[in-house]
C-alpha cells in the first residue's frame, strides 16, 4: 500500500475537514448575497445597530456583548453600518451551524446526517432570515451551539477521560454561558436539558470524589461565568462617563444595572413592556400553539418535518437520553416558553413579527432530530448498492427543497424599506423640528437615520422612555437647550408638548395616544403636525398644504409590495397604509369623499386586509350613498375579525338610514347591546 492506515485516515479526515469548510463558505457565501444592505425591518435591529455605532445602552437586559461585537464589526471598511452589523449574524449563524455539526457528529454514526441536519437548519426560514438582519438571536444560537457542543462532547467521553477532562470543559461551557447571559436570557432554556443530558456521569463523579471534592472546579465554573457577564460593567461605565444619544437607562450603579439585566421594567421571560401572561386564556395558548405549528412547517417544509419526525421516532435506537434532552430543550424553548409568554399575534403583523424571532432555539434543537432521521435513512441506504449515493442525493433534495422554498422570501438584498419609512419620516419636517415617535419600526429606523447616517443632524426626537426617571433627558438637555423640559420624574409626553407647541415645530408618527386640549394633530406626509388649535384655523386635505412633499417622500413602489415579505416589511407596508387612512380621515371630516375614497384605496396597495381601512371605506361609502358598497367592507371586517362588536351600531344606523330596513336595523342595534365586550376592539 502506498499510504499507510493512519495516513490514509489522516488524509481522509482532512479532505472532509477541507469539504465541511468549503459547505460553510458556500452557506456564508449566499448569506452574504442577501445580506440586508441598510437598516432592517426586523426585530430590534435599527436599535442595534445605532447602539453598536453609538455605544449607548439597548433596552433590557442592554445585549452588551451584541453591541462591543457589533461596534468591532461597525469598523470594517466596506459597506454601509448597518450592513456591517448585520454581517454579524451571517457570522455568528454559520458558526453555529459549526458548532451544531461538530456536536451531532460526535452522537450520529454519520457525519452526512450531521451535516444534513446543519443544512436543515442553515436553510430553514427564520434561521435563514435571521442571517441576513441584526438581531442578537443570531449571536443567541451561536452560543447555544457552542454549548450543545462542549456538552456533547462531555457526554460522548469514556469514564477515565471524563473525570480528567470535565472541569475545563465545563469551565469553558461557564465562560459562553455568562457570554450568553449578557446576550439574552433565553440560553437559560438549554440548561435543564444539558442537566439531564450529564446527570449518570456526575452522579459517578460524586460518587468517586465526593461533595469536597466539587467545590475546587465548580467554584472555577463559577468563576468562568462571572468572567462572562463581565461585558456588563461597559453598560456601567458609560453610563457614569458619557451623554448618548440612544440610552434606555443610565444603570449609573450595581443595582440599577441589575434591573438592566434581569429586565425589572420588561418582565423577566416576558417578551416585551407590558406583556403579562396571566391574561392570557386558554383559547389564546392554544392560538399560540397553532401559529408555532404553522411556522414550524413553514421554517422546514413537509419534508424536513418527516425527517424531524422519524428522528423523533427512532431517537431511542440511537440514545434514548440523548433524545430526551433535545426533546426537553425543544419543549422548554419553544411550546412551553410560548404558551407562557403573551405575545400579541391577533393584534397586528408587527405582534406576530415579535413572536417569529423566538422560533430560532427550538428550530435548533429541532434540526438535531433531523439529522437524527437522517442518519436513520442512511443506515437502510447502506445496504443498497449505491447507498451512498442515495444518501448524498438526499442531503441535496432537502436542501434544495429549503433553498427554493424560501430564498425568494427571506432575500434582503436592495431592500431598503426600512431606510426609507425613516428617511420619509425626517425628510418633510421644518429645521429644528421636534418629532414625537412611537412604535419600534418608526423609532428605530429614525435613530438610525439621524445618529448613524447624521440624516437631518437638526432635528431630535421625544419617546415615551425618556420621560422614565432614570432617564432624565440627558441627551435633549444636552442638545436641545431651547426646550422646556423639567425633570422627567413628572414630565410626560403631552405636558411637553403643550410646553413648547409654540417654541419649536412639533411633529408625531401616528395619532397622539394622549388627550391634548387645545392641540391639533394635522397628517403632514407619514407625521402629524401638532399644532395649537388658535394658531391653526382649520384642517386642510394634505395635497393642499404639502406641495412639492411627494418630491422628499419615497413611498415603496408595487415591485416593493410584490417583491419584499417578510413579517417586518409587512409591517412597513402596514404602516404607510395607515398614513394613507389618516390622510383619507382628513379629506372625509373636511366632507371631501372622493379625496377620502382616493386616499383609502392607496391605502389597499400596501395591506389589502389591514381593518382601520375597509372600516373607514365603508364609512366614506355611506357618507356619498353608496350604501351596498358599505355593507359589503362592514361585512368584509367582520370576516376578517370576528370580535369587532364594535361594528354592529354603525351597521344599524347603515341599515336604518340607508337601506331603510328597520328589521336589520333593530336586529345589529340588539346585537351592539348585547355585545358590550372589553375584547371588541382586539386585532383592530
Amino acid at each position: 500500500m502506498r499510504y499507510s492506515a493512519t495516513h490514509s485516515g489522516r488524509l481522509l479526515a482532512n479532505r472532509q475537514g477541507v469539504f465541511l469548510i468549503g459547505v460553510l463558505l458556500g452557506i456564508f457565501g449566499v448569506y452574504l448575497y442577501h445580506l440586508a444592505p441598510s437598516v432592517p425591518s426586523q426585530g430590534d435591529a435599527g436599535e442595534l445597530i445605532t447602539v453598536a455605532y453609538t455605544l449607548g445602552i439597548n433596552h433590557p437586559p442592554g445585549y452588551p456583548v451584541h453591541e462591543l461585537l457589533g461596534f468591532l464589526f461597525t469598523k470594517i471598511p466596506y459597506g454601509s453600518i448597518a450592513w456591517r452589523v448585520n454581517l454579524l449574524s451571517a457570522v455568528s449563524h454559520v458558526l453555529a451551524l459549526f458548532f451544531l455539526y461538530l456536536g451531532l457528529a460526535k452522537i450520529l454514526k454519520s457525519k452526512m446526517a450531521a451535516l444534513g441536519g446543519a443544512l436543515a437548519l442553515g436553510f430553514s426560514y427564520t434561521f435563514w432570515l435571521y442571517s441576513e438582519v441584526a438581531e442578537v438571536f443570531s449571536l443567541n444560537d451561536l452560543l447555544v451551539a457552542i454549548l450543545f457542543y462542549l456538552t456533547v462532547t462531555l457526554f460522548t467521553l469514556k469514564p477515565k477521560d471524563f473525570s480528567l477532562r470535565w472541569p475545563k470543559i465545563l469551565a469553558a461551557a461557564g465562560l459562553v454561558l455568562g457570554l450568553g447571559l449578557a446576550n439574552h436570557l433565553t440560553v437559560v432554556f438549554i440548561l435543564p436539558g444539558l442537566a439531564y443530558l450529564l446527570y449518570p456521569q456526575f452522579k459517578k463523579e460524586i460518587k468517586k470524589v465526593g461533595i469536597t471534592g466539587l467545590i475546587r472546579p465548580m467554584s472555577l465554573i463559577g468563576g468562568a461565568i462571572l468572567l462572562g457577564l463581565l461585558p456588563y460593567l461597559f453598560l456601567l461605565y458609560r453610563a457614569r462617563t458619557a451623554i448618548m444619544p440612544v440610552a434606555w437607562v443610565y444603570p449609573e450603579n450595581l443595582t440599577a444595572l441589575a434591573k438592566l439585566m434581569l429586565r425589572t421594567d420588561y418582565g423577566t421571560f416576558s417578551p416585551m413592556a407590558g406583556a403579562n401572561p396571566a391574561l392570557v386564556t386558554i383559547s389564546d395558548k392554544a392560538g399560540q400553539l397553532s401559529h408555532y405549528l404553522s411556522f414550524f412547517i413553514e421554517d422546514f417544509t413537509y419534508l424536513g418535518i418527516l425527517l424531524f419526525l422519524v428522528g423523533l421516532a427512532v431517537g431511542w435506537k440511537y440514545s434514548r437520553r440523548f433524545t430526551l434532552f433535545v426533546l426537553i430543550s425543544f419543549l422548554i424553548s419553544g411550546p412551553l416558553f410560548l404558551t407562557y409568554a403573551n405575545f400579541p399575534l391577533t393584534q397586528s403583523v408587527t405582534g406576530v413579527a415579535v413572536a417569529e424571532r423566538f422560533y430560532l432555539l427550538p428550530n435548533l434543537f429541532a434540526s438535531l432530530l433531523i439529522g437524527v432521521g437522517l442518519d436513520f435513512l442512511f443506515g437502510l441506504f447502506a445496504k443498497l448498492k449505491s447507498g451512498k449515493i442515495v444518501a448524498w442525493a438526499t442531503v441535496i433534495c432537502l436542501t434544495v427543497v429549503l433553498y427554493n422554498s424560501h430564498a425568494a422570501d427571506i432575500s434582503q438584498r436592495g431592500n431598503f424599506l426600512d431606510e426609507n419609512f425613516g428617511r420619509n419620516i425626517l425628510a418633510a419636517v421644518p429645521p429644528k423640528s421636534l418629532i414625537v415617535l412611537q412604535g419600534d419600526i418608526p423609532t428605530f429606523a429614525a435613530f438610525y437615520l439621524r445618529y448613524v447616517e447624521n440624516f437631518r443632524p437638526d432635528v431630535e426626537f421625544l419617546t415615551e422612555n425618556q420621560t422614565k426617571p432614570d432617564n432624565n433627558f440627558r441627551y435633549l438637555k444636552k442638545v436641545r437647550p431651547d426646550l422646556i423640559l423639567g425633570t422627567s420624574d413628572t414630565a410626560s409626553q403631552a405636558g411637553i408638548i403643550m410646553k413648547n407647541a409654540s417654541l419649536v415645530p412639533i411633529y408625531s408618527y401616528g395619532p397622539p395616544v394622549f388627550a391634548l386640549p387645545g392641540m391639533l394633530a394635522s397628517p403632514s406626509g407619514v407625521l402629524f403636525s401638532l399644532t395649537p388649535k388658535d394658531k391653526t384655523p382649520n384642517f386642510a386635505p394634505w395635497q393642499e398644504t404639502e406641495k412639492g412633499l411627494d418630491k422628499e417622500l419615497r413611498f415603496p413602489t408595487q415591485k416593493d409590495v410584490d417583491r419584499f415579505g417578510t413579517l417586518g416589511d409587512l409591517a412597513i407596508f402596514d404602516y404607510y397604509a395607515r398614513t394613507f387612512v389618516n390622510l383619507g380621515d382628513n379629506c372625509r371630516i373636511n366632507n371631501e369623499p372622493q379625496c377620502a375614497l382616493n386616499y383609502y384605496q392607496k391605502s389597499l396597495v400596501y395591506s389589502p386586509d389591514l381593518l382601520p381601512t375597509h372600516y373607514s371605506l365603508a364609512v366614506v361609502y355611506k357618507q356619498m350613498g353608496q350604501c351596498s358598497e358599505a355593507e359589503k367592507e362592514y361585512n368584509l371586517v367582520l370576516s376578517l375579525n370576528p370580535r369587532a362588536f364594535f361594528l354592529y351600531q354603525p351597521m344599524a344606523e347603515l341599515y336604518k338610514d340607508c337601506f331603510r330596513d328597520p328589521v336589520k336595523s333593530a336586529y345589529y342595534e340588539k346585537l351592539g347591546k348585547a355585545s358590550k365586550d372589553a375584547n371588541s376592539l382586539k386585532g383592530f
